[in-house]
């Protein structure tokens, strides 16, 4: 809630703002797909996505589209806005940058899965698909290069020192059921 108004998706493929107070539609926007996704709202505009495979920003005022970003799968993820920038993941496991002002793609990253939700923290962006948990900005790696860090998820042990175990050698479990990697990439 911003302001007094709930924005909120829908599965009738529509972007509502509602009044708080009184709960009165004050618009809506049709999209071509469902909308899973929660909107982020930041100095007056909406930036949502949907399974049509779009990224929206709206007016928040008026409910009317500023630009839109098409992706090639559709959009669960909810969106984070920060210093000027949407950060977005879809369901073809990429990850978009995207410009406040009008969209323009900044950078992207393809993961090795489905991207359903991340997160900003100081200049990073973190990200999980089924087996992997990318961290994905400011790094140290030279020239852009992902870096990747591989852990027991069972006991939390680093495996980078290891090549290729099939047992943990700190707790014994079988990695193959166990090893999370970790992706640190930087887009510049």
């Amino acid at each position: 809630m911003v302001d007094g108004t709930v924005y909120v998706g829908s599965i009738d493929e529509h972007v509502y703002a509602i009044d708080a107070s009184n709960g009165i539609d004050r618009w809506s926007f049709q999209t071509d797909g469902l909308v899973y996704s929660s909107p982020a709202v930041v100095d007056g505009t909406v930036y949502i996505g949907s399974d049509d495979g779009t990224v929206y920003a709206l007016e928040a005022a008026f409910g009317t589209e500023r630009w839109s970003f098409q992706t090639d799968g559709d959009v669960k993820s909810s969106p984070a806005v920060v210093d000027g920038i949407v950060y977005v993941g879809n369901s073809d496991g990429h990850v978009y940058a995207l410009d406040t002002a009008d969209g323009t793609e900044r950078w992207s990253f393809q993961t090795d899965g489905s991207v359903s939700s991340l997160v900003v923290k100081d200049g990073r962006v973190y990200t999980v698909d089924r087996r992997t948990v990318y961290a994905l900005g400011n790094s140290d790696t030279e020239n852009g290069e992902t870096e990747r860090f591989e852990t027991c998820s069972a006991c939390q042990a680093e495996l980078n020192d290891y090549d290729n175990p099939a047992f943990c050698p700190e707790c014994g479990a079988n990695l193959s059921d166990f090893v999370k990697e970790t992706q640190i990439y930087d887009p510049n």
